[in-house]
């Protein structure tokens, strides 16, 4: 039988853009496939693993519950590997090179929210605040 590696990695939340009613949560559990520590690190394209200390935005949504026994874990999981950020020097970096990510390479994360913002308004119905 074939195993294939996955972790869940808890995140700390500091903002959340859309949530459902009653707030962000202080943290999440996302669901990564491959393994990030031990001898065997078993790693994805476009799904490199999450490093302590580092802050990311990600567009997320409802993951398998993962564990075993009395334990199960719901997660949640990338909407797609355009969906993962890294923010650095308050500057966006993206973890792919696929689809729509590039453009945003580089591009000061206030840019990058007040864009996300217009088009969080716009899928509501809103029109946006120029």
């Amino acid at each position: 039988m074939d195993r294939i590696p996955v972790e869940i990695i808890t995140i700390q939340v500091d903002k959340s853009y859309k949530t459902g009613g009653g707030g962000p949560p202080t943290s999440i559990e996302v669901f990564h496939t491959g393994r990030s520590t031990g001898r065997d690190v078993a790693t994805m394209m476009d799904d490199p693993p999450y490093l302590r200390g580092e802050q990311y935005v990600m567009f997320l949504k409802p993951g398998p519950e993962v564990g075993s026994g009395g334990s199960r874990v719901a997660s949640q999981r990338l909407v797609s590997p355009e969906g993962r950020y890294r923010v650095r020097g308050g500057r966006i970096e993206p973890v792919t090179d696929r689809g729509f990510a590039p453009r945003f390479r580089g591009r000061p994360l206030q840019d990058f929210e007040g864009e996300l913002n217009r088009g969080l308004q716009r899928s509501a119905g809103r029109r946006p605040n120029r």
